[in-house]
């Protein structure tokens, strides 16, 4: 029987197991990284739904409404109804809820379905639903509103919800949205407002922070604790928790690790304990190492649960422990009594590993326990092809590598290589040498040279981008042209500027191929648009000075190349938006963009909102995704950008005096050995990706080669293939479906594989 349970009957265990930095199993690292805000327990009353006119009853009686929204009868329900977009005004609402109470956690729940507009003909983005639940605080500004956003069509209703902790001060509560589409409808019901219950046994906490208090998301419920310590093979290591518990059907599951030769193998197993353990190790037989043929002795690490914001930009004021890094224990883990501890295992395949499926075991020892159970591994019959028409590119923050000892520097390079990263952001820093206002020479700096040197030595192949952005400012010093000018307009700037920014870039060229890099690629404004003021020119100046020094230019612009600030570039990388939520919108996307000769990119993976703490996010925009696109290039930001403090969600920014929007890391530095890094869940993603594609690709290569001496067995693969793909999400955002989860990638790579064995067995 299913119920929710948690364990010591009193709502303060998460005080003493999490309050204080959460697992003492991670307490020497986080007491560290100094993430402990304090807590305490979420305990309200709940409510009914606080809205006015409960199932449109009275129409919209209390609802403001503009555009073409309105009450419709449907299936013998009231339904408000948003229609297509007149000239430019989009069908929107506002509802307040009266009488809001201060501190206090609320629910905005509702059903929706988007239809038609399949035809909404290009230019286009989805036909979307967005919308948001707000507060105010009389006098200021209060953070916080929790956003939804619906592109998702089809024929059955879709439940939403978004939760917002309210500040204690709030003055009103209300519901903003708007339906932005040309032809489609979005159909919305069972509007509910409520104050969330929650109580003491729930064990949900709030976090007082620096940057306000944040309320704790809900758990999942669990099944009953065993009784006895039991481990099992979690498929979906991003909703494993400390409170997580296994199925029965889990019990007693072998490991399983399958891969080609080559292959890094990744699984992650939950160990729950009714009594408290300590050092706890996971110990591979022999035959793990022997009779599989592994490249390296097989590797754990225990999973950190950590408390990190829902979402990048502190909307809802909510947060939840995640599995956010993993940490090497040599001396083993301390496992307490009553709550799951995450282990992650990986092991290579040697390049020769024989094919088969090979039996094994690993023992779980310690104080206390000793446990064996079963691992199965499984080495396909064939070898991964190399992807020839794809890149993958990575915002390094090679800044960092200057404190880094060439070693260190090396061995992340390596691993970012062993990730299927060939791409990255290098820098081009050096000395300008100036005279009677022509550029007459440029060196570069020996970290510049000794950066690319090392990329190059750990394996990167290009292209690679460099940041040209300092040059204006420095050249303006050097021609004594006030810096004011430079906050003017681009194109507003001196034309001796222009010509000088020319010649620098003629010689920096010149200087970064005498290091081997024949075509180097300049990085220019970044993301442009006519939302932001002076970017426009800016982008257009750059390209202009770029072209005339010949160089090939990179821009996050998401404007098709029909735009003046599309136009110019030879990599063309669009925001990811543009391209995951629709096949057909990409498709005009890929069509524009290869017309005009450029190359399409795209960024939508790293360490984005929602992206920390699982894999499944970064593993598909970045894998299958990318290969079903016809994007030639995927753009991961950024690897390591920590503010202040990389372990910690909640922190300040002097400047600004608002909160930072959360850790953009996708590895974390590690405070114990400076100069590494601490694996995470959504860095793994990115390498799993790699080998999802490739997967794809080995298949697509081997049906094309079947096809010279058998088009119908090619015909039924290449039809069983594009069936598996189909069944993975491409309309609207994809994780918003239930049923997108790492588990569902696994078991599309497996039939993949075994449709590529198949093949070379016929």
């Amino acid at each position: 029987m299913r119920m929710k349970r948690f364990f010591l009957v009193s709502g303060f265990w998460f005080l003493v197991c999490i309050g204080a930095c959460l697992l003492a199993t991670s307490g020497d690292l986080l007491c560290k990284s100094k993430v402990n805000h304090p807590t305490r327990p979420l305990i309200q009353a709940g409510s009914g739904n606080l809205l006015p006119s409960p199932g449109f009853v009275d129409g919209l009686k209390g609802w403001n409404a503009w555009g073409d929204a309105s009450i419709v009868e449907m299936d013998g329900e009231k339904v408000l109804r948003f229609g297509p977009q007149k000239d430019a005004d989009a069908a929107r609402i506002r509802v307040y809820i009266p009488h809001p109470k201060g501190g206090v956690l609320y629910r905005l729940r509702f059903q929706v379905k988007i239809m038609g507009g399949e035809n909404e003909g290009p230019p286009f983005d989805p036909p979307t639903l967005t919308g948001w639940l707000c507060h105010n605080v009389e006098g200021k500004s209060p953070i916080g509103s929790a956003k939804f956003v619906e592109n998702r069509r089809g024929a059955d209703w879709l439940q939403r919800e978004v939760r917002l902790l309210v500040h204690p001060d709030v003055k009103a509560l209300y519901i903003l949205a708007d339906f932005k589409a040309k032809r489609a409808q979005a159909l919305t019901r069972r509007w509910e407002v409520v104050r969330e219950p929650a109580d003491e046994a729930d064990g949900r906490v709030i976090l007082d922070t620096p940057i306000g208090s944040f309320a704790q998301m809900p758990r999942a419920p669990q099944p009953d604790p065993p009784a006895e310590v039991v481990l099992w093979p979690v498929p979906n290591p991003g909703e494993l928790r400390p409170w997580s518990m296994p199925e029965s059907a889990d019990l007693g599951k072998p490991v399983v690790l399958a891969g080609a030769p080559g292959e890094m193998c990744v699984a992650t197993v939950g160990l729950f304990t009714p009594s408290d353990l300590r050092s706890v190790k996971l110990i591979f037989s022999p035959a793990v190492m022997v009779g599989v043929q592994l490249a390296s002795k097989p590797r754990w690490r225990q999973i950190v649960f950590h408390p990190r914001r829902t979402d990048y930009y502190c909307r809802g004021m909510t947060f939840d422990y995640v599995p956010d890094f993993t940490v090497n224990r040599p001396d083993g883990v301390t496992c307490r009594a009553g709550e799951a501890t995450g282990l992650w295992i990986n092991l290579r395949l040697a390049d020769g590993a024989k094919p088969g499926t090979y039996r094994a075991s690993m023992r779980v020892t310690g104080e206390g326990v000793e446990r064996e159970y079963p691992v199965r591994i499984r080495v396909y019959p064939f070898r991964l092809k190399d992807l020839t028409d794809k890149v993958r590119s990575l915002y390094s923050d090679s800044g960092r590598w200057k404190k880094m000892s060439e070693e260190q520097v090396l061995a992340e390079i390596v691993d970012i290589r062993d990730h299927g990263i060939e791409s990255t952001h290098l820098s081009c820093s050096g000395s300008l040498t100036v005279e009677d206002s022509t550029v007459t020479g440029f060196a570069l700096a020996s970290e510049s040279r000794r950066l690319i040197r090392l990329s190059m030595k750990g394996g990167l192949k290009g292209p690679f981008l460099f940041w040209g952005g300092w040059l204006p400012e420095t050249l303006a010093d050097k021609l004594a042209i006030a810096r004011k000018v430079l906050s003017e307009c681009a194109d507003t700037w001196p034309d001796e500027l222009g010509s000088a920014m020319t010649q620098s870039l003629i010689h920096v060229k010149k200087a970064i191929a005498e290091e081997g890099i024949a075509d180097p690629v300049l990085v220019l404004v970044d993301e442009p648009g006519y939302w932001k003021k002076g970017s426009p020119e800016r982008m257009l100046w750059d390209v202009k000075t770029a072209k005339q020094a010949g160089w090939l230019t990179y821009c996050t612009s998401s404007y098709l190349p029909s735009d003046p600030i599309g136009l110019g570039l030879d990599i063309h990388c669009y925001g990811g938006w543009k391209l995951i939520f629709d096949p057909a919108q990409a498709k005009h996307m890929a069509e524009e963009t290869r017309k005009a000769g450029q190359t399409l990119w795209y960024y939508a993976t790293g360490s984005y909102s929602g992206q920390i703490g699982n894999m499944v996010r970064n593993r598909y925009l970045a894998g299958f995704l990318f290969f079903r696109t016809e994007a030639r290039g995927a753009a991961s930001w950024t690897f390591q950008r920590p503010r202040v403090n990389a372990f910690d969600d909640f922190v300040m920014s002097e400047r600004s005096n608002r909160p930072y929007q959360t850790q953009p890391c996708i590895t974390y530095p590690d405070p114990d050995h400076p100069g590494e890094n601490l694996d995470t869940l959504h860095w793994e993603g990115l390498r799993q990706a790699w080998y999802d594609h490739r997967y794809a690709y080995t298949l697509r290569e081997a049906i094309m080669a079947v096809r010279a001496r058998d088009a119908a067995a090619a015909d039924r693969v290449e039809k069983r293939l594009r069936k598996l793909l189909d069944g993975l999400a491409w309309n609207g955002d994809a994780f918003l479906w239930p049923e997108m989860d790492n588990a569902k990638l696994d078991e599309t790579r497996r039939a993949i594989a075994e449709m590529i064995a198949d093949l070379g067995d016929s």
